[in-house]
């Protein structure tokens, strides 16, 4: 079905700056942490592979059990007459901290993820075989940096997990770590929401 040139360009490596890690609950409530790859790059690598308007992908059906969201995509890619699409589910999560479209929309692109790994686009990562972390963004910190979104989510997780869901709790945070005033998550920049991240990780308490 793929050429050559198409196979080569799927069994590439992501690079360095492509990784990404997310950390899904168990049924049991605890953690998970999995190394996977940002859905930009992916959608990328989708473009490189069968080109643009070569492949589609759509929301299927989505639902959620309380708190815990769940999407089945289908990801279709054409090849002359040919037509090969897969499903399958990606997972998510709102919280006080996480708005429902937010948590879908993780949902969705880790449907999407999961589906590409099908056609062998970043099937390295579903076979546990990618070891990769985050590039580090500060020798000072030792905190673990991705792209924004990855860090906005990884910063939400551990805001629940430290119970900081009011917002004079989480200002308070803000002073001790950063000694500043922040009063909202998205006047952090990349480096303060790493140090942030860096510090509920080491701590038991977040003061």
């Amino acid at each position: 079905m793929f050429t050559e040139d198409q196979i080569a360009k799927i069994k590439a490596d992501f690079p360095d700056e492509a990784v990404q890690s997310r950390t899904f609950k168990n049924r049991d409530g605890s953690e998970k942490e999995f190394s996977g790859y940002k859905p930009a790059w992916i959608v990328e690598r989708l473009n490189d592979v069968f080109g643009v308007g070569g492949w589609n992908y759509r929301v299927v059906n989505q639902g959620n059990i309380e708190n815990q969201v769940w999407v089945l995509g289908e990801l279709l890619v054409v090849d002359g007459e040919t037509k090969t699409f897969y499903q399958n589910f990606g997972q998510g999560e709102f919280s006080k901290t996480m708005s429902v479209g937010d948590a879908f929309k993780s949902a969705g692109t880790d449907a999407m993820g999961k589906c590409a790994s099908y056609f062998g686009i970043g099937e390295k990562a579903y076979k546990g075989l990618e070891t990769r972390k985050p590039i580090a963004a500060t020798a000072t910190t030792g905190a673990v940096v991705s792209d924004t979104e990855s860090m906005t989510e990884e910063l939400i997780v551990l805001l629940e997990k430290h119970k900081v869901n009011k917002k004079e709790i989480f200002v308070t945070l803000c002073k001790n770590v950063l000694n500043r005033e922040v009063q909202k998550k998205a006047d952090l920049t990349p480096e303060e929401m790493a140090k942030i991240i860096h510090h509920l990780k080491v701590n038991e308490a977040p003061f």
